[in-house]
C-alpha cells in the first residue's frame, strides 16, 4: 500500500513526509489540550453565542458561521466524547520527536491530512493519505478507528482558536496546540468556516469502508485459503480484526504478525473446511493454539469468564443451589426462632422451595447476562442476495379447516417474498387438512382448489421468478388417535419435506403446485409459523449465519451427534404491538412490546453460557443435518411439543 517516494499526488507526498518524521515511542500519549478540555467547549459555545449578539466588524462573518452551524460543533463534541474515552485514548501509540510533544501518532496524522487537503475531506483522499502514511506494519486498528474522532478534535481546536482570536474578550477553554499546522496561517474566519465544513463532511464519510480499505490486518486476512473472508458481513470481519487486536494487546506480537500467523495456520490445514478458515484460529476452537504461540496472557476478568464457560454446567448449578439456599434460609431460620418445628417446619420448607427456586433462577440468569457477553455468531453477507450453492426455501406449515383460510395464508406467503426478495429463495406452503372422522370431507375439494389457485395466481403476478410452491398432504388413519389426520401434523410435514428434498417421500404430497424441481435445490430452509412476520433482511441474516463455515453442523465419528456448529439458527422472536394489544389476555401474556431498532446481539442465558438455546420452532435449519440427527429416532404419536425435542 505504500506509495512511491516520487509520487505526484500532493496528499500522498505529505503523508510520506510525515511518516518519515513520525517515530513511535513507548508509553502513554500526552493528552491533547482540546481533548482534555472537551467538556468545557459547550460552555464556551454559550459564551460565544452571547458574543455573537454584537460582534465587531472583523468577527461578523465568523459569528454568522458559528450561529448557523453551532449544532455541528455540539454534535462533534458528543461524538468525540463517546468515541474517545480515556481508556481508549491511552492505548494509542505516541510519537517520540520533541516537536510532537508526546501526542498520539494518529492525532498528528489527522492534522497532517487536514492540512494536505485544505480541509476538503472525502473517503477517497482519506484512504490515499492513510495508505501512503502507513509503513509496512501499518497503524494499529485502534488508530484507524480513532482517525475520524481525531479529525473532529483538530476541527474543534481550529474553531475555538480562530473565533477566540477574532473575539479577544472570549476566553478559550484551552491553550492552542503547539503543533497548530497550516490552519494557523489562514485568515481566522476562513480557517473556522473550513473547519465547520469539515465537521459536516466527517459525518458523511463511511468510516467502516475507510478502516477496511486501509487496514493491513484486513489485507492479510483476505489471503486466507478458503477465500471467504470478503464474503462475510462487516460485523464478522470486524470480529476477526478485534480478535487480532485483543491478542496483540496482551502479547509481544504485532497485529500484522498475528494475522499472518492465523492465515499461515489456515493454509497448513488446507482441505479441512473449518481449519482452513482463519476464523477457526481467531474466534473458534483454534484460538487457544494461536494464543499459546503468541504468548497471550488474558486479563483477569477474561480468565474468570473463560473458566466459567469451561465449567458452565457446574457453575450454573452452583448458582441455582446457592441463590436458592440464600432465599430459603432466612424464612426457615425465622420459623425456627419462632418455635416452629417438626412436621410444620418441614412442610413450610417444602412450600418455600417453589418461590425460592424462582428467586434462584432469576438471580442466576441475571448474573449470567451481566457477566457473560452474548455469543455473536459469525455470518456470511447475503444482504445483496444469496450466493451460488446457497439456494434456500422459506416454508410455512399450516392446517386448514375451510377454504376461507387460504387467501390470507397465500397473501402472507407473498408478503414474505416482498420483504425478503431473492432470486435464489423460494417460498412454499406445506398444508394439511384438519382432523376428521372420515378420510375426506365435502370441504376438502374447495380447500385444495383454493390452494392451487392462490399459488398459481401469485406466481403469475411474479412471473419473472415465480418463487411460490405448494406441497399439500391428505389425511391418513391414526389408530392411536382414532382419527383421520395429517401424519404427525407439523413435525410430520417437515420430516416428509426433508425426505422430499433428498429424493424420498414421493407420495407424501399428492397435490403440488409451482416449481417443485427448483424447490428441491434448497440447501437451507427457513420455517415460519402462519402468524409469523419476517422483517426485511431477516431471512438473509439467518441464512448468512447458518452458511458460515464455523456454524455448519459437524457430526461425531458415528454420524449421530452434532459436536460443532448448529443445525438450527433461531432469530429473536417478539410479539408485535398490534397483536399484543388485541385483548386483555394477550396484553397479560405478551408483556412488554415495542419497536426495538437498536438490538443487534440479544442475550440468552443458555446460548451465552452453554452455546445452545431453547428452540421455539421458527428459524433457519440445515435439512441434511436435521435429517441425519433425527432419522429413525422419533417414534410415532410420541411428541406433543416437538420443538424442544428437536432443539
Amino acid at each position: 500500500h505504500t506509495a512511491p517516494a516520487d509520487t505526484e499526488d500532493p496528499v500522498e507526498r505529505v503523508a510520506q513526509t510525515l511518516r518519515h518524521h513520525h517515530s513511535v515511542c513507548p508509553g502513554t500519549p500526552k493528552a491533547a489540550p482540546v481533548w482534555r478540555n472537551l467538556e468545557r467547549i459547550p460552555d464556551w459555545l454559550d459564551d460565544a453565542r452571547r458574543a455573537c449578539r454584537s460582534p465587531a466588524a472583523e468577527a461578523a462573518k465568523a459569528a454568522e458561521w458559528l450561529l448557523d452551524n453551532e449544532y455541528h460543533i455540539r454534535r462533534a463534541v458528543r461524538q468525540v466524547a463517546n468515541d474517545m474515552p480515556a481508556e481508549f485514548y491511552r492505548r494509542l501509540p505516541c510519537l517520540a520527536a520533541p516537536e510532537c510533544h508526546g501526542l498520539p501518532r494518529v492525532y498528528l496524522a489527522a492534522r497532517g491530512y487536514l492540512d494536505a487537503t485544505h480541509t476538503q475531506l472525502s473517503l477517497e483522499t482519506a484512504v490515499r493519505f492513510m495508505s501512503a502514511y502507513q509503513a509496512d506494519e501499518g497503524l494499529h486498528l485502534a488508530e484507524l478507528w480513532a482517525f475520524p474522532a481525531m479529525l473532529r478534535l483538530v476541527c474543534l481546536e481550529t474553531i475555538v482558536s480562530a473565533f477566540s482570536d477574532l473575539v479577544p474578550k472570549l476566553q478559550p477553554p484551552f491553550a492552542a496546540s503547539q503543533e497548530a499546522g497550516a490552519g494557523a496561517q489562514r485568515d481566522p474566519t476562513e480557517a473556522m468556516s473550513r473547519a465547520i465544513m469539515a465537521l459536516a463532511a466527517i459525518s458523511r464519510i463511511p468510516w467502516k469502508d475507510f478502516v477496511e480499505s486501509t487496514s493491513r490486518v484486513e489485507a492479510i486476512l483476505l489471503d486466507a485459503p478458503d477465500g471467504l473472508h470478503a464474503e462475510m458481513d462487516f460485523e464478522t470481519r470486524d470480529m476477526y480484526r478485534r480478535a487480532v487486536e485483543e491478542i496483540s494487546e496482551r502479547s509481544a506480537w504485532s497485529e500484522t504478525a498475528i494475522a499472518r500467523e492465523a492465515v499461515r495456520l489456515a493454509v497448513s490445514h488446507a482441505g479441512a473446511a473449518r481449519r482452513m478458515h482463519s476464523g477457526w484460529w481467531l474466534i473458534g476452537p483454534g484460538r487457544a493454539h494461536l494464543e499459546a504461540l503468541t504468548g497471550f496472557r488474558p486479563r483477569r476478568g477474561a480468565s474468570v469468564r473463560r473458566w466459567v464457560l469451561r465449567h458452565a454446567g457446574p457453575c450454573h448449578a452452583a448458582g441455582l443451589v446457592g441463590f436458592g439456599a440464600l432465599a430459603l434460609g432466612p424464612p426457615l431460620v425465622f420459623f425456627h426462632l419462632q418455635g416452629v418445628g417438626g412436621a410444620t417446619w418441614l412442610l413450610a420448607a417444602v412450600l418455600l422451595v417453589i418461590p425460592a427456586s424462582i428467586i434462584a433462577v432469576s438471580l442466576t440468569n441475571w448474573l449470567v447476562t451481566q457477566t457473560i457477553p452474548p455469543r455473536v455468531l459469525p455470518k456470511m453477507d447475503f444482504s445483496d442476495g444469496l450466493t451460488a450453492g446457497n439456494d434456500s426455501a422459506v416454508i410455512v406449515p399450516v392446517i386448514l379447516r375451510n377454504a376461507a383460510e387460504v387467501p390470507p395464508l397465500v397473501a402472507q406467503l407473498e408478503r414474505h417474498w416482498l420483504t425478503n426478495p431473492d432470486p435464489r429463495l423460494r417460498f412454499a406452503l406445506l398444508s394439511d387438512l384438519a382432523d376428521a372422522d372420515t378420510q375426506t370431507t365435502p370441504e376438502d375439494v374447495a380447500i385444495e382448489a383454493a390452494l392451487a389457485h392462490g399459488i398459481r395466481e401469485i406466481n403469475l403476478r411474479h412471473a419473472g421468478h415465480a418463487p411460490f410452491a405448494l406441497l399439500h398432504r391428505r389425511r391418513s388413519w391414526n389408530p392411536q388417535e382414532r382419527v383421520w389426520m395429517g401424519w404427525e401434523r407439523k413435525r410430520g410435514k417437515i420430516e416428509e419435506f426433508n425426505e422430499f428434498l433428498h429424493g424420498g417421500a414421493a407420495s407424501a404430497f399428492p397435490l403440488a403446485e409451482g416449481d417443485i424441481a427448483g424447490l428441491r435445490a434448497a440447501k437451507f430452509i427457513v420455517t415460519l409459523d402462519a402468524d409469523t412476520m419476517a422483517p426485511p433482511g431477516s431471512v438473509a441474516r439467518l441464512l448468512g449465519a447458518l452458511a458460515h463455515p464455523l456454524n455448519r453442523a459437524e457430526f461425531d465419528a458415528a454420524g449421530e451427534i452434532v459436536v460443532e456448529g448448529y443445525t438450527f439458527i433461531q432469530p429473536r422472536i417478539e410479539i408485535s404491538p398490534e397483536a399484543g394489544a388485541a385483548s386483555l389476555f394477550t396484553r397479560l401474556y405478551t408483556g412488554d412490546t415495542a419497536i426495538d431498532i437498536y438490538s443487534r446481539a440479544v442475550s440468552d442465558v443458555y446460548q451465552d453460557l452453554f452455546g445452545e438455546g431453547i428452540f421455539t420452532g421458527k428459524g433457519a435449519y440445515d435439512p441434511a443435518a436435521f435429517r441425519q440427527s433425527l432419522l429413525g429416532r422419533v417414534p410415532e404419536n410420541a411428541l406433543v411439543s416437538h420443538d424442544l425435542f428437536e432443539g
